[in-house]
This record gives C-alpha cells, sequence and structure tokens, in this order.
C-alpha cells in the first residue's frame, strides 16, 4: 500500500527521510518504532498508519473515548501496534475533555478535542463540543512505567504540544524524527526550535499546522 493519511502529506516526507537518512537500519531489517500522542481514530489526518503499514512498531495515545473506540478497529489483531487510552496533563486522574464533533458535521471524530476550553473556542463557529471524562496521565508517570526509545515521535494535543514537548528528553527517547503541531504561532515555533536544538535536531519542513524536525548525523 502506499497511502498518505496526514494532513499535507508530512507521513510521505517522514517516511521518504527515515529510509533515505537510516537506509543501512531499513537493509538490516533493523525494527523502526514511532510513538503517536493524539493519535484519533488511527486514520483520518494521521502521521502513524502509513509507517505502520511499512512495519514500524507503534505505541498509540489517545484520550477522546469516542475516537479510541474507532482506533481500536483500525488497529484490532496488530500485534505491532500498542494502544493507550489517555491523553497527557500535569497531573494524573480524570479529567473533564472537550471533544468534538465532525467538522462542519462531517464524519471525523475528536479531531479538534482539548483540555483547554479556550482552544475550543478557535473552532467554535464549525465544531460542536462535548464535556467528556478522560483519563490523563504525567509525562513523567508515562516514561516511568514505559522507557521505550523512538525512533518518530508525533505529537498533536491541541494547545498542550509546547508544554509536553519541553518535558521530553528526545536524545534519552531515541528520537530520529519529530513531528509537533504549532498551528502557524511564531512565538511556539520560536520554543519549539530552541528545545529541539538542545538535541541536534533541526528543523526540515513547516507548513501552517506542523513542524517536521530530524535528528543532524
Amino acid at each position: 500500500m502506499n497511502h498518505m493519511y496526514s494532513q499535507n502529506h508530512e507521513d510521505d516526507i517522514i517516511l521518504m527521510y527515515l529510509k533515505r537518512a537510516y537506509s543501512q537500519l531499513w537493509e538490516q531489517g533493523h525494527e523502526f518504532t514511532l510513538l503517536e500522542i493524539g493519535a484519533n481514530d488511527g486514520k483520518t489526518f494521521s502521521n502513524s498508519l502509513r509507517l505502520i503499514e511499512a512495519g514500524f512498531k507503534a505505541v498509540l495515545v489517545e484520550p477522546s473515548p469516542r475516537a479510541f473506540q474507532l482506533l481500536e478497529k483500525q488497529h484490532a489483531g496488530n500485534e505491532s501496534v500498542t494502544l493507550h487510552n489517555f491523553g497527557f496533563a500535569l497531573f494524573n486522574g480524570t479529567q473533564t475533555f472537550y471533544e468534538s464533533g465532525g467538522y462542519q458535521d462531517g464524519e471525523d471524530v475528536a479531531l479538534y478535542s482539548s483540555l483547554d476550553e479556550e482552544e475550543t473556542k478557535r473552532w467554535e463557529d464549525t465544531v460542536k463540543f462535548q464535556e467528556v471524562e478522560a483519563d490523563f496521565r504525567t509525562w513523567v508517570d508515562f516514561r516511568l512505567e514505559f522507557k521505550d526509545t523512538y525512533d518518530f515521535i508525533s505529537i498533536d494535543c491541541e494547545g498542550f504540544d509546547l508544554t509536553l514537548l519541553k518535558q521530553m528528553n528526545l536524545k534519552e527517547l531515541g528520537c530520529k524524527c519529530l513531528i509537533i503541531e504549532w498551528n502557524g504561532v511564531e512565538s511556539v515555533a520560536q520554543e519549539i526550535l530552541e528545545h529541539c536544538a538542545q538535541y541536534n535536531m533541526v528543523e526540515m519542513h513547516r507548513n501552517m499546522e506542523n513542524i517536521i524536525f530530524k535528528q543532524q548525523i
């Protein structure tokens, strides 16, 4: 299969980069790994699905109860994919989550969901939201439990992206390539660039939604 699922062909850019930059690992049959935070239904605007189809082992994290049901269906029977029905926040536990309906009454599920009610106001003219209970963890506790490394990391958690990234030691995580949502906010992009530079990661591609970074090798 040769589909592209992500919003602006980012999955194509990422897969081609990893295949080219780490061609020796590909040829040796290295099992590439990924972590997607904000995996949604596993297909709509997915940064991971094409890579999973290419043989990546994946850990997918999604707090929305409705989206998670679809995510489970998408990857049913695939032992290379681990799913977690929680999101990341500054403390552990159940919190009120603003889960979005379809964009302009479309069929997508929870694409614009957020813990931050302010964040939902950006979409109030085109998307309806409902309050649901969802589980959240701190990044620190997640890493205490799961010490895996990930060749590729995708962060899309509506307003919490930068806060989460700043808690990540990208070197310890083994990150070779990163995509993170910045939504056209220049100050956010600058802070993302500064954090990534500490780990020898440089910008490779940018569009109005996402920035892709690569490890300088």
